[in-house]
């Protein structure tokens, strides 16, 4: 999968370059709780799994069984 060259807990920058968005919508969807993430310090972390959450939530196609 696409995630597979990160680490287990992803930061904005990780998030911006995966999902091609720059980093003020990256901080938007983590302020909004649309990507579940949490702040260490001022800084974004991300787990790996939120994010494939993330993805498949905003898939419009069915998933592959």
């Amino acid at each position: 999968m696409l995630f597979d060259d990160y680490g287990d807990l992803l930061n904005l920058n990780d998030i911006c370059t995966i999902l091609d968005i720059r980093p003020a919508t990256a901080a938007k969807l983590c302020r909004s709780r649309k990507l579940n993430a949490f702040k260490v310090g001022r800084e974004w972390r991300i787990t790996k799994l939120a994010l494939e959450n993330y993805v498949l939530s905003e898939s419009h196609y069915p998933p592959h069984i």
